[in-house]
C-alpha cells in the first residue's frame, strides 16, 4: 500500500467518523423544538392584491418569509 493510498483511507475514516457523530447531533434534537406551517400563494393580478392577501395572512398568524416574482409564502407555529 502506498502513502497515498494510505492516506486516503485515512481520511476516508476521518470523515466517516465525522458524519456519524453530526448524524448523532441530528437524531438528538429536542422534540420540544418549535414546528411551523406553511403557506404559499399564487401570484396576485395586482399590487393591491397582494398587499390585501399578505394583510389577510397576517391578521390569521401567518409570518411573511419570501415573496419573488408574486408569490408569497408565510410560517406560523403549529398548535
Amino acid at each position: 500500500m502506498t502513502w497515498k493510498n494510505l492516506a486516503l483511507v485515512l481520511s476516508g475514516i476521518l470523515i466517516g467518523c465525522a458524519g456519524g457523530t453530526v448524524g448523532h447531533a441530528i437524531a438528538q434534537y429536542p422534540a420540544t423544538a418549535p414546528r411551523f406551517e406553511h403557506m404559499c400563494m399564487g401570484p396576485s393580478s395586482s399590487v393591491s392584491g397582494i398587499n390585501d392577501d399578505v394583510t389577510q395572512a397576517a391578521n390569521q398568524g401567518w409570518e411573511l418569509v419570501t415573496m419573488t416574482q408574486g408569490i408569497v409564502c408565510f410560517k406560523r407555529p403549529r398548535v
